[in-house]
């Protein structure tokens, strides 16, 4: 079957708004904004700018982008329309990209909209851009396949808070201890905190490698999984 735009822009269009009229997913996006204005503003230099910009990046990346798939796929189920959607004539890449696209632009909107309100010293913002895009991708298709792994919101909710708590609070406490360390290295949205960081310090794009590598190697191991599970799931309806 080939890709049809016209399908996924049908689809994007449906999505957009089931994203206005879901307050679970409304209440996700403004937490990432009320942090930065809270950690960029208010507290003005008791926190360091780059840390500030870390923190609102990784409540952007769990809650809008994580989450937000995640609830949208669920409401989908409550409404039994999923199943209507998974037999329609869309592709899985069109169904997968029609479904993901509101989450990466809002996640991305986010993300810049946290950036300008922190306003960060020296942090390249096309670098800062080309971390936060591959690094919502691939939250956002985690965030899909919880979606399709549960039944409900509520389901949804208390299986991707290990999840959440585990890709955000360990990168931000993994000074602690050397145990919290060896886990970090593993997640991705360590990597993405240590490539703001290297970029902060004017480290250039060669230097990130190791980071991005990391972050592209979840990205294709959860897209792997994502259509696995996305055909298990049709067969079975």
């Amino acid at each position: 079957m080939d890709f049809s735009l016209r399908r996924v822009n049908a689809l994007f269009i449906k999505e957009l708004k089931d994203f206005f009229q879901n307050p679970n997913v409304l209440v996700m996006y403004m937490l990432p904004i009320m942090f930065a204005v809270l950690y960029g503003k208010m507290m003005g230099t008791r926190i360091p700018k780059v840390y500030s910009l870390e923190v609102c990046l990784l409540l952007s990346l769990t809650t809008v982008g994580c989450s937000s798939a995640a609830c949208l796929i669920a409401e989908e189920k409550e409404k039994n329309t999923l199943r209507t959607l998974m037999l329609s004539p869309l592709s899985p890449i069109e169904f997968l990209t029609g479904k993901s696209l509101i989450s990466l632009l809002s996640c991305m909107v986010s993300s810049l909209i946290v950036f300008f309100i922190v306003n960060p010293p020296n942090v390249n913002l096309f670098l800062y851009i080309i971390i936060s895009l591959i690094s919502s991708i691939t939250i956002i298709i985690l965030g899909l396949l919880i979606g399709l792994l549960c039944k409900s919101q509520l389901e949804t909710g208390i299986a991707s808070t290990p999840i959440i708590m585990i890709l955000m609070l360990v990168p931000m406490f993994c000074g602690i201890n050397s145990v919290l360390k060896s886990i970090a290295n593993f997640c991705f949205t360590y990597h993405a905190l240590a490539a703001i960081y290297k970029i902060s310090e004017g480290k250039g794009f060669l230097d990130l490698k190791y980071n991005l590598l990391n972050i592209f190697v979840w990205l294709i191991v959860s897209l792997f999984l994502l259509v696995f599970v996305y055909k298990k799931v049709r067969l079975d309806k």
